[in-house]
């Protein structure tokens, strides 16, 4: 970007930079991918958010595929696929934790509800003894 570098996280802009991936004049396109790889260095999910966004909104256009093929190769590096695997590990932990204490809970109810029985068969059963 000429005149320096500065970080852009307005969605709008960025959509309608993204919108010019599909301009019929090849400049366009190419300076469309310049931008949003300058963008992407600083902010790479919310332009990776925003371009995925438009390949569903065009599903068959294999063109805006390609280009935004390209965008995300350049952003998405190895440090930050590192950083989405430790990402995605962390929210497995915290989807473990939250299952093994909602087991936990159910354990606890179980027995909750097995003593009541055992009571409630304890006082029946100590009423039909005096009868």
């Amino acid at each position: 970007m000429a005149g320096g570098e500065e970080d852009i996280e307005d969605e709008s802009l960025i959509g309608k930079i993204a919108d010019t991936l599909t301009d019929e004049k090849e400049f366009v396109v190419e300076k469309a991918i310049q931008a949003l790889k300058v963008i992407g260095k600083n902010n790479p999910s919310l332009v990776t958010k925003i371009i995925s966004q438009k390949v569903k909104e065009s599903p068959e256009n294999e063109e805006l595929k390609s280009v935004v093929d390209i965008v995300l190769k350049s952003i998405v590096t190895v440090e930050k696929i590192d950083e989405l695997v430790e990402e995605s590990d962390q929210r497995e932990l915290t989807d473990k934790e939250l299952i093994e204490k909602e087991e936990a809970e159910i354990i606890d109810k179980e027995l909750e509800l097995k003593k009541k029985e055992i009571e409630i068969k304890n006082k029946y059963g100590t009423r039909r003894e005096e009868t």
